[in-house]
């Protein structure tokens, strides 16, 4: 058995939500810089749900072995992640929803595979999952299969930041309100 070096590269979005009430809506609205909102209402780091992941796009790309050829990897449709509803109109968990993302441009996820052969990349698939939220859905690779069979990530390296912003949005409805 040899061990193989995989790594899994795209853009990444890292999701924090929090449901607040309507008195931390309110003052949330005031402030125009997103870090200080986070400071704010994302007390030592607890919120209800966080992700890190790559995004399901056409920017996503497999390498094995470091070796300077990249491949595209498809979808395991056998295989999906459950995520929470994050939008306060659909679901009863969150009164309104604060909602802090933040995306990477080369970020990475290194796995190991053993194998008496070299692995081939079509022997590789992604696992997705969707986030619903009240801007949209967010399409997330939150793993990789190997010949059908998961595999558990030995790293994940955050890539440059390209955006951070959050969003506010409310169970009345409305548009939600950005804060970048």
């Amino acid at each position: 058995m040899k061990d193989y070096k995989v790594e899994l590269y795209g853009w990444e979005c890292h999701i924090k939500a929090k449901s607040i009430s309507g008195d931390d809506f309110d003052m949330a609205v005031k402030f125009d810089d997103p870090y200080e909102v986070e400071e704010m209402l994302i007390e030592d780091g607890e919120c209800d749900f966080e992700c890190s992941d790559l995004f399901d796009n056409d920017n996503v790309f497999l390498k094995i072995n470091n070796i300077d050829q990249e491949h595209t990897v498809e979808c395991n449709d056998d295989i999906w992640d459950n995520a929470p509803c994050l939008d306060p109109e659909n679901s009863n968990d969150y009164e309104n929803t604060l909602l802090i993302i933040n995306e990477y441009k080369g970020s990475c996820l290194t796995y190991n595979v053993s194998s008496e052969d070299p692995p081939n990349p079509e022997d590789f698939s992604y696992v997705a999952k969707c986030v619903e939220t009240s801007i949209g859905d967010f399409e997330l690779i939150s793993g990789l299969t190997y010949k059908g069979e998961r595999l558990d990530h030995l790293d994940f390296e955050s890539g440059k930041s390209k955006s951070f912003y959050v969003k506010l949005c409310s169970s009345s409805g409305g548009d939600p309100i950005t804060i970048e």
